[in-house]
């Protein structure tokens, strides 16, 4: 019965040194996070990426094609809506204007949304190369 009970003892004292080791890993995870961020050259690497697209003004370019966009739209849009033809080519004999929005918008607009999607994409790409370009000669 002794060694029984001592193995016992042996067997508890062991259970808190798995519990300790289990203590320390999880006080060591929250260490870990608490460390977890960039180091200096990770920033200064994301600051002159950015400074870059301020630089070579990609955000006012991408504004000036909003915009750009936007009168586009409301030009045809102005030109379109009260063109009879339009209407009866969905079978309406009236002019509603809300059936004029949807029908514009669309179906006419549906094309040049996906060209411009595509154009969009492809300037940001570009933009996205240069601004780390300007990065990485900045370093």
């Amino acid at each position: 019965k002794e060694e029984a009970k001592e193995e016992g003892e042996d067997n508890e004292n062991e259970k808190p040194e798995v519990e300790d080791d289990a203590a320390d890993a999880r006080q060591e995870k929250k260490e870990e996070k608490k460390k977890i961020g960039c180091n200096n050259e990770e920033v200064l690497a994301v600051l002159g990426h950015e400074l870059g697209h301020w630089y070579l003004s990609h955000t006012l370019k991408n504004l000036v094609i909003s915009q750009v966009n936007t009168f586009l739209c409301f030009l045809v849009f102005g030109l379109l809506i009260n063109k009879m033809v339009l209407y009866e080519a969905f079978g309406f004999n009236t002019r509603p204007v809300i059936i004029g929005l949807f029908i514009i918008f669309q179906f006419i607009f549906a094309p040049y949304n996906e060209v411009l999607s595509f154009l969009m994409t492809a300037l940001s790409r570009r933009f996205e190369f240069q601004a780390d370009a300007f990065a990485k000669k900045m370093h």
